[in-house]
C-alpha cells in the first residue's frame, strides 16, 4: 500500500516539476520499503528468540520507522517551494492518511510511533511556519493537533495493550499454579501418608479404569491380593 502510494504521489509530482528529484525519492522510499520487508519476512522465521536479538529486531523496528517517516517529512519542504498550494495540500492529507494507517502498526511501541509522527510531520510543520501566509500556518496548526491526537490515540492504546498482555501472563501464572497444585490434591488424596504407596482409593480408581478397558477390548483380568505378616515391620 505504501509503494502505491508514493508511487501514485511521485507521479503526480514529475507532472508538476523536474521528473528527476521525484523520481530519485521515489527510488529512496522504494528502497527503504524494500529492507523493511526483507526484515519483517526474516523476523517471521525466527525462532526461540533471546532478549538480545528482541532488542536488536526492536531497534530495527523503530529506525525502519523513523528512516520512513523522515523520507515523507523532507519531500514537503524539498518539493513544496515548487509546487502550488493546493498540490502541497494534497500531500500533506497523503502523509496524515499514512499515519493514521501507521497507527495499527506502530503502536506497539510508543517510541516508534511518535518518532515516526515527528519525522513525518514536524519538518512540514516547521516549513509551513516559516511561509508565515495564513493559510500554510492554519495547515501547520492542524499538524500540530494531528500530531498530538494521534500520539495520544496510540499511547491509549499501547496501554490497553500492555494491561491486557499483563493479565493474560496473570491469569496463565494462576492457571499453571491452580494446575500444580490440583496435581499435589490429586496425589495427597491417593497416597497413603504412612507408606507412600496409592491408597485404597487409587486402587478403585484404577480397577474400574481397568475392567472398563477390558470390557470394551474383551480381555481377561486378574487380580492378585498378599496379606503380609508382621506388617508393623514394614510401618
Amino acid at each position: 500500500m505504501s509503494f502505491l502510494v508514493i508511487s501514485m504521489v511521485s507521479l503526480i509530482l514529475s507532472t508538476q516539476i523536474n521528473f528527476l528529484g521525484p523520481l530519485m525519492w521515489w527510488l529512496c522510499l522504494s528502497g527503504i520499503l524494500i529492507v523493511r520487508v526483507c526484515l519483517l519476512m526474516k523476523f517471521q522465521v525466527a525462532d526461540g528468540l533471546a532478549s538480545q536479538a528482541i532488542d536488536h529486531w526492536y531497534k530495527a523496528f523503530t529506525a525502519g520507522a523513523l528512516l520512513f517517516g523522515l523520507s515523507w517529512g523532507m519531500a514537503v519542504p524539498f518539493f513544496a517551494s515548487q509546487l502550488e498550494f493546493q498540490s502541497m495540500l494534497i500531500m500533506v492529507m497523503v502523509m496524515i492518511s499514512l499515519c493514521i494507517g501507521a497507527v495499527p502498526y506502530l503502536f506497539y511501541s510508543t517510541l516508534a510511533m511518535g518518532g515516526y509522527l515527528v519525522t513525518i510531520m514536524l519538518p512540514v510543520t516547521f516549513w509551513l511556519c516559516w511561509k508565515s501566509e495564513i493559510q500554510y500556518v492554519a495547515v501547520a496548526l492542524v499538524c500540530v493537533v494531528f500530531m498530538i491526537s494521534t500520539y495520544t490515540m496510540a499511547r491509549k492504546l499501547n496501554l490497553l495493550m500492555t494491561n491486557t498482555i499483563r493479565l493474560q501472563l496473570e491469569n496463565s501464572s494462576l492457571s499453571a499454579e491452580l494446575i500444580r497444585i490440583n496435581h499435589e490434591l490429586e496425589e495427597l488424596s491417593s497416597t497413603d501418608p504412612l507408606s507412600s504407596i496409592a491408597n485404597r482409593r487409587a486402587f478403585e480408581k484404577e480397577f474400574e479404569k481397568t475392567m472398563t478397558l477390558c470390557q470394551r477390548k474383551k480381555l481377561n483380568i486378574s487380580l492378585l491380593m498378599f496379606d503380609i505378616d508382621h506388617f508393623k515391620r514394614f510401618n
